[in-house]
């Protein structure tokens, strides 16, 4: 004879599961709007609560992504158009890096894969002959079309193609706060229960979080906390999440930021990122505004000598009222996933904006969530965590090594900042990588596959650099005159997109 309880469980089915997200702002919305469009699992019911804080002002001047961001909005069922419209949105080619080598006066990292015939064959026809000709032109000419196309003003996509996609990957740039406001909407009409109150205490027990109570007098109650309480961290610290600092490997630790009007900006389609005196400054150009600000090293700089600096980078172009300064806190948590609890977003962890990898690991670690929902049960909880945990340490690693080489591999010695980010440790990771490639180019094998930057990032911005591999035993089975026709043959097809597809302030009717 059935127990009461699976009585119980016949006649009004599984328990709806309860998952409380504390914090709003993008990775807030970005995960209730996720979660809530992919939660259709078995039939189970979903309750959903954001908690969001009215005292915690909203950070946002400009937000640059990559171009997975284009598979999250299409995943997570936005419009292309309306979140264009209603976030300030304009394209993204990639990142034109300025001032980083002596070597090259500026390069740029795309988002296309290089023309492949053999295994890293637009890398072995860059190198061949640039050692049979020397200083041969920068490598993203002969990476692809992406870079000739963005510095051109050309927008990635038409108005007739499909909706996400385009000639080439793009990711874009964002008003911040409309999007996380946009994303609200959103995720509200999708049924996620909105509550604007502060947390005044995390009640937890045997390694779990049992209850929130909140300055209105509200007690919440939940199945999974998501915490999006940004470098506070205050609920993944509360079931003893330790934090890991990377500041060894990446030196900056402060950023300043402006809005600029409208006049300054150029409509850009891709981001800006200068080499200055302790650390660089970014560019990012939205529809009527633009977004700047200068990453750097409080060891090197003080608040107002950083401003300085920032300003006499972009005379006329900066109002001191309008500037914002923030700590940064590079590293990330021993776990992402404790107890009941996830952390995405700051709470998770962060490193310096460099590669517009801050929604990156938001989108990324929405997946992961509901990649564990489909199969999660009352008693299977920490093997998932361990999981979730597990893949994004070693995402977040991976990505680390990345940027720290940015630093590493530059020749810049002109100041003291410069002097000891070259000089500074490698992570085991760079040193293992960096050490393999003595005899060879990046390559595809190196790498887990969880990454977005891969080889062909990684050649992207060491070529740029002016590093070189000591020595490549392949580079005697490239002929130079294939190598050559294979770059004017590049030259010739970005041209003709050139032709076809619209200048991206054209697109955007700017």
């Amino acid at each position: 004879m059935p127990s009461k309880k699976s009585n119980s469980n016949s006649s009004k089915g599984p328990k709806p599961l309860h998952i409380c997200i504390v914090g709003g702002g993008s990775s807030g919305w970005m995960m209730a709007t996720y979660v809530a469009n992919h939660f259709k699992f078995d039939g189970r019911k979903l309750k959903m609560t954001l908690i969001e804080s009215a005292e915690v002002p909203p950070t946002g001047v400009g937000e640059a992504t990559i171009h997975t961001m284009r598979g999250y909005l299409e995943d997570a069922g936005i419009s292309e158009e309306k979140f264009i419209k209603e976030c300030q949105g304009t394209f993204k080619h990639g990142i034109e890096f300025v001032g980083w080598s002596d070597n090259t006066p500026s390069f740029f990292h795309p988002f296309e894969h290089p023309p492949v015939v053999f295994e890293n064959h637009a890398a072995l026809n860059f190198l061949k002959a640039d050692r049979g000709e020397g200083a041969m032109a920068r490598y993203d000419y002969w990476a692809g079309i992406q870079s000739r196309l963005a510095r051109n003003g050309v927008s990635p996509r038409k108005k007739s193609d499909i909706p996400y996609h385009g000639i080439v990957p793009y990711g874009y740039h964002l008003d911040a706060n409309a999007f996380a406001h946009f994303l609200k909407k959103i995720a509200t009409q999708r049924g996620v229960n909105h509550i604007i109150s502060h947390v005044d205490k995390v009640e937890s027990s045997k390694g779990k979080i049992d209850r929130l109570h909140l300055r209105n007098g509200k007690q919440i109650e939940a199945d999974i906390f998501v915490d999006c309480t940004g470098f506070a961290a205050r609920l993944i610290k509360e079931l003893g999440g330790e934090f890991i600092s990377g500041a060894e490997q990446l030196l900056v630790d402060s950023a300043v930021t402006c809005q600029v009007d409208a006049k300054d900006i150029e409509s850009r389609p891709f981001t800006t990122a200068t080499a200055r005196n302790a650390g660089w400054t970014f560019d990012i150009d939205l529809q009527t505004r633009g977004g700047r600000g200068y990453v750097y090293s409080s060891k090197y700089l003080s608040p107002d000598e950083a401003f300085k600096e920032f300003s006499d980078a972009y005379p006329g172009q900066l109002d001191e009222s309008r500037a914002r300064h923030f700590q940064l806190r590079i590293g990330r948590m021993d776990k992402a996933w404790k107890g009941n609890c996830c952390a995405i977003g700051l709470a998770a962890g962060f490193l310096e904006p460099m590669e517009s990898t801050g929604l990156y690991f938001v989108e990324y670690t929405a997946r992961l969530f509901v990649e564990v929902l489909k199969s999660l049960t009352d008693d299977n909880m920490e093997v998932h965590a361990d999981w979730f945990s597990g893949i994004f340490s070693e995402l977040f690693d991976e990505v680390s090594a990345f940027i720290e080489a940015h630093y590493k591999l530059s020749n810049r010695r002109d100041t003291q900042f410069w002097r000891d980010a070259t000089s500074a440790p490698h992570s085991p990771r760079l040193a293992q990588l960096l050490s393999l490639w003595e005899s060879r180019a990046p390559g595809q094998f190196d790498f887990t596959g969880r990454s977005f930057f891969e080889a062909e990032s990684w050649q992207a911005i060491l070529f740029g650099l002016g590093w070189r591999p000591q020595k490549s035993h392949r580079l005697a089975s490239v002929d130079q005159k294939t190598a050559l026709a294979h770059f004017r043959e590049l030259k010739v097809h970005a041209d003709r997109i050139a032709t076809t597809n619209p200048q991206h302030a054209d697109y955007l009717g700017l």
